[in-house]
């Protein structure tokens, strides 16, 4: 794969809520460990390892349907249904992605604000009675192609214990968003699970 014959970096971050309230899973804490800098900034690395400039062949162009289908295609190995992808999740996941891409910052409060607060300011009730939603975000500097770009991002949740859960939790639909820094050096996702409410969750 051409962007493991040069230098690929992935960080990640799980998150899941109850009704009792939020919790990251796994060994990070919430908000958890990110590196930060000012909005717009270009990092040391990304001015002078080209490694971190995304190339002419990767684009933003997609890729969050290419780890949809990534999703789906995991789900299946798992013996498990196919999960609805939903706009308004979309909008959430994109919220969140744009602020980390723009501050650099990879976190998920990076816009102040929970998950569960983007689900509903993008006009998305959840279910009660359980575990309503959960988040998965990563941030990846990598040099290869769009396709490359997102089996290094799925292939980290997929073999992180806590993102893994995220991805075969009981939920029934799904966002997914993409952002890149301004200079081009990283790029950020985010997935947002969640079950439509009222009503009690799956």
């Amino acid at each position: 794969m051409a962007c493991l014959r040069n230098f690929a970096a992935l960080l990640l971050l799980p998150l899941v809520s109850t009704l009792a309230g939020c919790a990251a899973i796994g060994s990070e804490s919430e908000p958890g460990p990110a590196a930060t800098a000012s909005a717009g900034s270009v990092s040391a690395n990304a001015a002078t390892n080209p490694a971190f400039v995304l190339p002419d062949d990767a684009s933003l162009e997609g890729l969050d349907d290419i780890l949809f289908t990534e999703l789906q295609a995991f789900r299946t190995t798992q013996g498990l249904a196919t999960i609805k992808r939903e706009m308004r999740l979309d909008a959430a996941a994109q919220a969140l992605a744009d602020v980390m891409a723009r501050n650099n910052d990879l976190s998920h409060k990076a816009d102040g604000q929970s998950a569960g607060d983007r689900i509903e300011a993008a006009g998305y009730t959840v279910c009660t009675y359980g575990a309503p939603w959960a988040e998965n975000i990563a941030r990846s500097s990598t040099f290869g192609s769009t396709a490359d770009v997102a089996e290094i991002i799925m292939t980290g949740w997929v073999n992180s214990p806590s993102h893994r859960r995220n991805m075969v939790g009981a939920f029934a639909e799904v966002g997914l968003a993409v952002a890149a820094t301004r200079d081009g050096g990283r790029i950020y996702a985010a997935q947002v699970f969640a079950t439509p409410g009222p009503g009690p969750c799956l």
